[in-house]
C-alpha cells in the first residue's frame, strides 16, 4: 500500500478560504493554521486499513473498510462526527465522502488523499472551495 507509514506536514494552500466555507469559528482558526499534524497509515488487509491523524492535542484513529459507511471525526479541532464512506480511486489515491444529511456542511466535505512520489497530498473540498495540505514521508 502506497500510503503505509508515517507522513509529516509540510504546507497548506488555501486553508483560510476552506475555513470560511466550512464556517470555522474565529477562536479555532489560529490553532488550525498553526497545527502541523501528521498521518500514519497501516494496511490491515486488502481494502481495509487504519488511518491516524495526529494533532498537537489529540489523535484521531479511523478504521476504514472500502465501500463501508463509518463514523469519522470531522477534524482534530472539532468534536463533531459524520457518517462517511471511503472509496479507492487507485493504488495511490482514495477519497472519503460524507453520506449524512447534505444540508449540513460537515457532510458535504470531500477529502481526497493521494500519494505522488514521497509526498501525500490531502485535498479537502466543501461547496466548491478546496484546500491542499502537503505531507512528506517520514
Amino acid at each position: 500500500m502506497a500510503f503505509n507509514g508515517k507522513w509529516v506536514f509540510e504546507k497548506s494552500e488555501n486553508l483560510a478560504a476552506l475555513m470560511d466555507a466550512y464556517g470555522v469559528p474565529a477562536e479555532n482558526r489560529a490553532k488550525i493554521e498553526a497545527a502541523k499534524p501528521s498521518y500514519e497509515f497501516v494496511k490491515v488487509s486488502d481494502g481495509e486499513g487504519i488511518m491516524k491523524l495526529i494533532g498537537p492535542n489529540k489523535t484521531i484513529e479511523v478504521n476504514m473498510k472500502k465501500g463501508e459507511e463509518y463514523d469519522s471525526p470531522a477534524g482534530i479541532f472539532s468534536e463533531k462526527t459524520r457518517k462517511v464512506r471511503a472509496e479507492k480511486v487507485s493504488d495511490t489515491k482514495f477519497s472519503v465522502k460524507g453520506t449524512g444529511d447534505q444540508s449540513q456542511v460537515v457532510n458535504r466535505m470531500v477529502e481526497t488523499r493521494e500519494v505522488v512520489g514521497d509526498q501525500l497530498i490531502v485535498t479537502i473540498e466543501v461547496d466548491g472551495v478546496s484546500c491542499k495540505r502537503y505531507f512528506k514521508r517520514a
